[in-house]
């Protein structure tokens, strides 16, 4: 089974030089570990890659310097929010722009259906009878691709869904490659906000162990993180607490002797959609910092 990222690690260096090293080496790293994936922040000047725990981002904080010699530094970690829809729908993209004695003109039609959870986005071209050459489906695919990762909603990925490609149009001399790419990004954009979009948090089987007498106490805390307590075990004078909890809650909830593993992503309260981005993680990992650089300690505990 694959791993899934639940976190991001923004990460920043100091010259442009730097910043190139930095992304090759992760690009190097992405291509061996699929939970490492890497996304630029360009408003923010930062470079960020994802892990599947604190000790997984650690981890490659450790193969930057060591095995790249790359010098980065770290940020606080950020949940990894994702979009997912909960109806089909439909959306057009139209791209049709005359430039001197150029044009483009690009026009799609894509289906939007949601799909199984870690399904990711699906691509399947439903085109008959060359309604769009062949030559500009790769570009199709490429175009819903970015429109999912911008989201639609609070602009998170878009993802457990399938983007079927089932109608459009195309000209003998002003179609190209980008005309189909940005239609199509506006296609899925259009379907995505009529399908019922909703933000998804990773959500943590956590099982905490107390003294009997404070077991009420941590059901109590439990359920003001919004979690949902699954299972109570008294032995000897000791209480074990299974639960299911966001990992925003947990993050930031020094709550003493617990193990945690992922489950899965669920969808966030509804008073909660737009107000997810930037959670960080109180004890963040990175490379050793400079003497005069401010960064993450790399102390911490995941389990």
């Amino acid at each position: 089974m694959v791993a899934i990222p639940i976190l991001w690690m923004p990460v920043w260096t100091v010259t442009s030089d730097d910043r190139e090293r930095l992304q090759a080496a992760l690009a190097e790293i992405s291509h061996v570990d699929a939970g490492v994936l890497v996304r630029v922040d360009a408003g923010a000047d930062q470079v960020l890659y994802s892990g599947t725990s604190l000790d997984h981002l650690a981890e490659t904080a450790q193969k930057l310097e060591t095995g790249y010699e790359v010098t980065a530094w770290a940020l606080e970690p950020q949940v990894r929010y994702l979009e997912a829809i909960r109806t089909a729908s439909d959306g057009e993209g139209k791209y049709i722009r005359q430039t001197g004695g150029s044009g483009n003109y690009g026009h799609v039609k894509v289906r939007l259906e949601p799909g199984e959870r870690g399904s990711g986005l699906l691509f399947r071209n439903a085109i008959v009878a060359e309604v769009i050459p062949e030559r500009f489906i790769a570009s199709v695919e490429g175009g819903v691709r970015e429109g999912a990762r911008g989201g639609v909603l609070a602009g998170f990925e878009l993802t457990d869904c399938a983007a079927v490609l089932f109608d459009g149009s195309w000209h003998e001399t002003d179609s190209n490659e980008m005309a189909f790419q940005i239609a199509a990004t506006m296609a899925v954009q259009e379907a995505g906000r009529r399908a019922s979009p909703v933000v998804m948090e990773p959500v943590m089987t956590v099982a905490f162990t107390v003294a009997e007498g404070r077991a009420g106490m941590m059901i109590d805390e439990i359920s003001a993180r919004r979690g949902r307590v699954e299972d109570v075990e008294g032995t000897r004078g000791t209480a074990v607490i299974r639960a299911m909890i966001p990992l925003k809650e947990m993050l930031s909830w020094d709550c003493g002797p617990r193990t945690m593993v992922f489950s899965r992503y669920e969808p966030v309260p509804v008073p909660d959609q737009r107000g997810t981005g930037g959670v960080p993680a109180t004890r963040p990992r990175g490379p050793e910092p400079k003497p005069d650089a401010a960064a993450a300690d790399p102390e911490g505990d995941w389990t």
